[in-house]
């Protein structure tokens, strides 16, 4: 293959082969949820490019988003204080590398700490703040006592800790908050209990954390950083079994399927499916009816892909979604919920 005429080619049509990619990545959202729901609509994605330039878009938000957070406590942390404060001969080697053990101590533990804290005064109040006020004075007084800086000093370079590891510890929040709610959905994970794969992945989040506070000399930051995330992401869905979450996220954004609905209202023909299927259904007159917490599952295309949950069984069905007149959801806001 002549490397040069395949460069030609790629630079001259460089806008067309993004907006191909791009549209191909919007149809494997819509294919991956599909998969995941077990249905394909009727639905012609060729005809429809703002849909799958909207899905693409999102998509890779979404995914960008998750990928920078997995590791941005570490390379924040690594990249500031961790590099620039006069203690870091205390996590490096003679050389200047860090070392997987002094982030431990210095980065790991006091970051641990803040939240083994904030878990902790759920159960005892306030005085879980004693934790923190341990750890940190533990790090004050070894350094005064190794005499090598004085009081103000150790007392400003500590105190710069607390301030950097708060910092890590907002930015962590993001990735343990998505962990918080993979153990909390309904059937979390398959393999094991929620709350293990819960801490379990919590602890791999810390562990890659510590790994992305420092970069080797040999692989430049950029792809250490990018590799660290990926290898994380991978790790945390797939503890989970949770690979659709992207997909199934994008359709609940633009409401194309995956949308738990309140009440749907719909045409005679409809009530009529569902008074067979043994749905309870409310009739407002003889044109519609009212059925009560029905899940969308897909409305694109010429057939609505429902499902109706009721004493642990599960039924999935479909109607012409002309039969569908219209659906609420219920948010909840400040002060109370808003239909």
């Amino acid at each position: 293959m002549d490397k040069e005429k395949l460069k030609s080619y790629f630079y001259s049509n460089i806008a067309t082969i993004f907006w191909s990619s791009f549209l191909l990545l919007g149809g494997g959202i819509f294919v991956a949820y599909y998969a995941h729901i077990e249905y394909m609509p009727d639905f012609d994605l060729k005809s429809s490019i703002a849909i799958l330039a909207a899905a693409a878009v999102t998509a890779t938000i979404i995914t960008t988003v998750l990928l920078g957070v997995m590791v941005l406590p570490g390379a924040f942390w690594g990249n500031t204080w961790g590099a620039e404060s006069s203690l870091k001969n205390y996590w490096t080697d003679e050389k200047g590398n860090k070392t997987f053990l002094g982030l431990c101590l210095w980065f790991a533990l006091p970051l641990v700490s803040i939240y083994g804290a904030s878990i902790a005064s759920f159960f005892i109040g306030w005085y879980a703040l004693f934790i923190v006020m341990g750890i940190f004075g533990g790090f004050l007084l070894f350094v005064i006592f190794k005499r090598k800086f004085t009081p103000k000093h150790s007392v400003k370079e500590v105190l710069t800790l607390l301030g950097t590891i708060l910092i890590a510890s907002a930015f962590i929040f993001v990735p343990l908050l998505l962990v918080l709610n993979l153990s909390l959905h309904e059937d979390a994970s398959l393999r094991m209990p929620a709350w293990v794969a819960g801490i379990l992945s919590g602890c791999f989040i810390i562990f890659v954390n510590v790994l992305a506070a420092t970069t080797p000399t040999h692989v430049k930051p950029f792809y250490w950083h990018l590799g660290l995330s990926i290898i994380t992401l991978f790790v945390v869905l797939s503890t989970f079994e949770k690979f659709h979450r992207v997909p199934v996220r994008v359709m609940e954004l633009y409401k194309f399927g995956n949308i738990q609905t309140t009440e749907l209202v719909m045409k005679k023909e409809a009530c009529k499916s569902f008074a067979a299927l043994g749905i309870e259904i409310a009739e407002q007159n003889t044109d519609i009816c009212v059925a009560k917490n029905i899940l969308i599952l897909s409305r694109l295309g010429k057939e609505a892909y429902l499902q109706h949950s009721s004493e642990g069984h599960n039924i999935k069905f479909t109607i012409a979604s002309e039969e569908i007149v219209s659906w609420a959801i219920r948010e909840t806001k400040a002060g109370g919920e808003k239909k």
